[in-house]
């Protein structure tokens, strides 16, 4: 029981370690710059990193293995500032791991009733030459 509260402690310690960080400006800002076209180099390259982190200007952003291919998300939650590093990706949808929120793939919105959504979408395309890019809008 010990082992299991002293994780439980340093777990939450460490995440509100973030949000404070978050909150003072000094963490990574939730993305908000769209209109970015980043290359991320050759897809079957990529794809054997997965899921891997990219800086696009300054914010993070994570690409992931779908069941309909390559997706791409803003690593951080608008919510509260939490992470989305490690987040996990449910029915198409990143969920965050502090409060649940869900954040579809494809548009950033969440379910009915969940006022928070991805201020930039990202998405990744791959060229006729096989190539990866990282689209944000």
């Amino acid at each position: 029981m010990v082992r299991l509260y002293t994780r439980l402690w340093d777990e939450d310690e460490a995440m509100m370690q973030h949000r404070q960080a978050f909150l003072d400006g000094s963490a990574a800002p939730v993305a908000r710059r769209t209109g970015a076209r980043v290359r991320l180099g050759p897809a079957d390259a990529l794809r054997a990193t997965l899921p891997a982190l990219f800086d696009v200007d300054g914010d993070p952003y994570r690409v992931v293995a779908t069941a309909r291919g390559l997706a791409a998300h803003t690593a951080v939650c608008p919510h509260w500032g939490a992470s989305l590093a490690d987040a996990a990706i449910e029915r198409g949808a990143v969920v965050c791991p502090w409060h649940g929120y869900r954040y579809d793939l494809e548009s950033g919105r969440g379910p009915a009733g969940q006022a928070c959504r991805l201020l930039v979408r990202a998405a990744v395309e791959i060229d006729g030459a096989g190539v990866a890019w990282l689209l944000t809008r």
